[in-house]
């Protein structure tokens, strides 16, 4: 399965995009759990949640759509195709 170079780079988009788009539930996860009043902000905490992962930038994704094509307009096509790839698995997640 990894000897495949398009199903290897598949999985590093899956990766990269998890690793994107996590980071704020983990980080809220985190918060939550703390002892205190959270239920005051744990509202605005999971809208943060939401946000995150309806509207994620994708640096890592965006870092290896253009390390693998150098070509600036082939880039600006694929990066198009691998960012919306990316929104799907984190919403289907």
């Amino acid at each position: 399965m990894l000897d495949d170079p398009d199903i290897c780079f598949k999985l590093k988009v899956e990766l990269a995009a998890l690793v994107d788009a996590g980071e704020v539930l983990v980080k809220t996860c985190y918060f939550l759990e703390g002892d205190g009043y959270v239920a005051l902000k744990a509202y605005d905490r999971m809208k943060a949640v939401e946000l995150g992962m309806n509207a994620p930038t994708f640096p890592n994704v965006i870092a290896l759509v253009s390390q693998k094509y150098a070509d600036p307009v082939v880039q600006v096509e694929q990066l198009e195709k691998w960012v919306n790839y990316a929104k799907e698995c984190i919403l289907f997640w």
